[in-house]
């Protein structure tokens, strides 16, 4: 039984999230996954409550500047999607969210994302493309049910070592940034498919990156590398498994 601050606590952060709400004209519809997308506000003072059942959350176009923290206590989503925002940071509270599975927010204006990311144990999809970021939490390592990151189209110049602990990863897009060299530990991605590295400032790759085998997407065009014999017979050998082999062609 809650005890009366508790209570009081609870009715606080109901009342902020629902102001929040009117004053960005956003409905949390009933449909699944609830889509508040370009909705009228109406008055959900007896509504707010199913907030705290909700599945999934769609605030795409939105025009949101923010998110707030009270995010954090609709602890049953499993789906969140906030693209096309205005977007400049996210709270902390992020990362109360353990049951998410799919997280978007592309087209926005991030330049960081908090490090309370690492606490979404349960994650499976994370997309965070065309923002404005410049490096990546070393607790993305944490994410060892993550299948498929997207990271295009950002400002990175560098990629955290245990992103190579994400040993589930199928997927993972980080072209159109300033990468200038990758972490070592490739071979742990096992089950690799589809890997984008394209338009970015690479020189050279890790070594390991060869024993990729199963590959049937890479893009490694508009760089600056200087292929091994080693890394040609790889490119060549998936190719020849009918791979799609994006590459500038002076690489080979």
């Amino acid at each position: 039984m809650k005890t009366n601050i508790e209570s009081e606590l609870e009715k606080a952060w109901i009342k902020k999230l629902s102001d929040w709400i009117n004053k960005n004209n956003i409905n949390p519809v009933r449909k699944k996954p609830r889509n508040a997308s370009k909705n009228k506000a109406y008055d959900i003072s007896k509504k707010i409550k199913r907030l705290l059942k909700m599945k999934g959350l769609n605030l795409v176009n939105n025009q949101l500047t923010e998110i707030p923290k009270e995010i954090g206590n609709l602890t049953n989503l499993k789906f969140l999607n906030l693209n096309n925002n205005q977007l400049i940071e996210l709270p902390k509270e992020i990362g109360n969210l353990t049951n998410l599975e799919s997280l978007s927010i592309n087209q926005n204006q991030l330049t960081k994302i908090p490090k309370e990311i690492g606490n979404l144990s349960n994650l499976k999809r994370l997309s965070i493309v065309n923002n404005q970021l410049t490096e990546i939490p070393k607790e993305i390592g944490n994410l060892t049910n993550l299948t498929y990151l997207e990271l295009r189209g950002n400002k990175l110049v560098k990629l955290p070592k245990e992103l190579m602990k994400l040993v589930n990863l199928r997927k993972f897009l980080v072209s159109d940034n300033q990468l200038t060299d990758l972490p070592d530990g490739f071979d742990n991605l096992i089950h690799l498919i589809g890997l984008g590295l394209g338009y970015n400032q690479l020189k050279t790759l890790p070594s390991e990156i060869v024993n990729l085998q199963n590959l049937t997407y890479l893009n490694l065009k508009n760089n600056k590398l200087i292929l091994t014999s080693s890394e040609k017979e790889w490119i060549v050998n998936l190719q020849k498994l009918g791979s799609d082999i994006e590459i500038t062609k002076d690489y080979c």
